[in-house]
């Protein structure tokens, strides 16, 4: 028996409730679900909005530091994030954490600081 998929009638407004729910967080997976039908990334950005004050969130290069362990903290510069509007809260989109998790599984352990440029 063939499954049916149902696609919604308003993605965008289905988009944000799923990311204000948690149930997907960037904009790749909600691509994935769609099938056939596409979105535009910028207009999936432009829908989504912060989950602590409700505004919208913007494409900015910033700075951001990962702490490690209790001794060594990396900063990596030049990060690609989605930032508030209101609150300055980020979110990093799928691709850029893979690549800061790559980033830091190459920093020294026994570095009490250490600054990477983010390079995609």
């Amino acid at each position: 028996m063939p499954i049916e998929r149902l696609v919604p009638e308003r993605p965008l407004d289905f988009i944000q409730r799923c990311v204000r729910r948690r149930r997907i967080l960037w904009t790749y997976h909600a691509n994935m679900r769609l099938g056939r039908r596409f979105i535009e990334r910028d207009s999936m950005r432009k829908a989504l909005r912060c989950s602590v004050c409700g505004s919208t969130l913007v494409p900015v290069v910033t700075d951001l530091p990962f702490k490690l362990s209790e001794t060594t903290i990396v900063i990596v510069k030049a990060l690609p994030v989605l930032q508030c509007e209101g609150c300055s809260e980020y979110a990093l989109e799928d691709p850029v954490m893979e690549r800061v998790d790559e980033i830091l599984a190459r920093a020294d352990p026994s570095a009490e600081l250490e600054i990477i440029r983010y390079a995609a």
